[in-house]
């Protein structure tokens, strides 16, 4: 079932003044997704209770039943189907190591480091469609590292902007980028016009053409930094432990937004770096 199917029945679980109780049977379909994030975390839920059995506990299958299925799967996707564990995803496109626990961050870097920052917004359908709207906030210092945190919510146009003001307030990035394909536009015609803490934040808008896959974007600006290790989590914020779930499994993830914000952040990053870089190239070129 889709999560919101789920929270619905949870919702129902009374009679009588009694609550009542909830079991789900399933198999586990990666880090990503909110089967996960609510029996399998690191934190599970309160009042839940995961409870892992192999195939080879089975007492109906054939007595060699799970060890060929285990064979024919292979290390990662057994684990996932035959022994019912959570694990990133088999056909990720990226190896686990990327997101060990060099990925986060508790202080940010220090004022005379950084260079720029950028507030990027996702707005995808929101409401409508059940995506997040995301929200990432990356730091760029002098040593072209990236440091993030973000938000992740569902809300519905006048939230979406009465909460993307709350965190330009909060960070005060140098500039704000909004994704426009979609319900966008309202957001960024309202944000172009506002003065925040008495300054008119730079707002600028992005619309992805259906010449580059979204896939193929995420894959191509994120993938060097992941391996590179420049990519630094905010430690404690659920949107960064989402973020960082998504990628795990990614392409195969049940939700990508906070990717695509990333990726739009580091797009618009890379942009405002190059007329410094292009002067530094002409600088430097030996004269004929």
């Amino acid at each position: 079932m889709h999560r919101a199917a789920f929270d619905v029945c949870i919702g129902c679980l009374r009679e009588r003044g009694e609550r009542g109780w909830l079991s789900a049977t399933f198999t586990p379909k990666g880090l990503s997704h909110w089967t996960y994030q609510i029996f399998g975390g690191a934190s599970p839920r309160p009042d839940t209770a995961v409870f892992h059995a192999t195939s080879f506990d089975n007492p109906f299958l054939p007595a060699d039943f799970a060890e060929g299925l285990t064979q024919q799967y292979g290390t990662l996707r057994a684990r996932q189907e035959v022994g019912g564990q959570f694990v990133s995803i088999e056909g990720a496109e990226w190896p686990e190591a990327y997101f060990g626990p060099h990925l986060w961050f508790d202080e940010w870097p220090a004022r005379d480091a950084v260079v720029r920052s950028v507030l990027s917004i996702d707005t995808s359908k929101g409401v409508l469609k059940g995506d997040y709207q995301a929200f990432t906030y990356v730091v760029l210092d002098k040593d072209a590292h990236f440091w993030i945190d973000g938000a992740a919510e569902k809300l519905d146009d006048e939230r979406l902007l009465h909460r993307a003001v709350e965190l330009i307030t909060e960070w005060q990035p140098t500039y704000v980028v909004v994704e426009t394909n979609g319900a966008g536009y309202y957001l960024l015609s309202q944000l172009s016009r506002a003065i925040i803490r008495g300054v008119r934040v730079p707002v600028l808008g992005r619309h992805h053409g259906a010449q580059v896959s979204k896939e193929a974007r995420i894959c191509a600006r994120l993938g060097s930094q992941f391996a590179r290790r420049t990519i630094h989590l905010k430690r404690g914020s659920a949107a960064m432990e989402m973020l960082r779930q998504q990628a795990m499994d990614f392409p195969e993830a049940e939700y990508d937004d906070m990717l695509d914000a990333l990726e739009q952040g580091l797009e618009l990053l890379g942009e405002t770096c190059k007329p410094k870089i292009e002067r530094l190239v002409r600088y430097e070129l030996p004269r004929a």
